[in-house]
């Protein structure tokens, strides 16, 4: 489901996001990035294989802000020192959420899509050189395409492999009734976002 929100207004809305930032950001008008940004704690292979399979009605990670479900997961996940923020975000806006892992760096995918890779590159190392490429550029969802188009059964690996969309679930609102309690939290907001340091 892709959220789709009520024309901008201009408060902030308050949600059940939590972010752990330097104290230098706390209470900042904020935005998501306008243009993709490299992953700092996901394998850059794994980032390009999960851009390549996201669905249309998401929003790409490499464009999207991330949180936590509650202040104590924020600091657990955040930076050593850190200031534990709840996240106020201007609509309109989208949130999807990674069900039960708290950091997609341990989501499954991590180990097994990295294992199909070796498993080809062991297979035929002079046709699966080009595989590297997912490990060593930052590429568009295009490009990982048109790589995985000329390695037809690494491309069909990956597609039957790949989980983490399959475990992310949208929200229809900033404040849903129900919320998983410990799932990573992902959300675009182009009109602007606020980290309010006072719990």
């Amino acid at each position: 489901m892709n959220l789709r929100l009520a024309a901008a207004v201009g408060a902030f809305q308050e949600t059940p996001i939590f972010r752990s930032v330097r104290d230098a950001h706390s209470g900042a008008v904020l935005r998501t990035p306008a243009s993709n940004r490299r992953p700092v704690r996901i394998p850059l292979e794994i980032d390009n294989i999960w851009e390549w399979a996201r669905p249309p009605h998401y929003s790409s990670r490499r464009s999207c802000g991330f949180g936590s479900p509650s202040s104590g997961l924020a600091k657990a996940y955040g930076p050593a020192g850190g200031t534990v923020c709840r996240v106020l975000i201007r609509p309109p806006a989208q949130v999807i959420q990674l069900r039960s892992i708290p950091d997609a760096r341990y989501h499954p995918d991590v180990r097994t899509l990295r294992a199909v890779l070796r498993a080809h590159e062991q297979r035929a190392r002079s046709e699966h050189g080009d595989i590297g490429v997912l490990r060593a550029h930052y590429l568009s969802r295009e490009q990982t395409h048109a790589l995985l188009a000329g390695l037809p059964d690494l491309l069909t690996d990956l597609r039957e492999s790949v989980r983490y969309w399959h475990d992310c679930c949208s929200w229809d609102t900033l404040n849903p009734e129900t919320i998983d309690s410990c799932g990573e939290i992902a959300f675009s907001a182009p009109h602007g976002y606020v980290l309010d340091p006072t719990l």
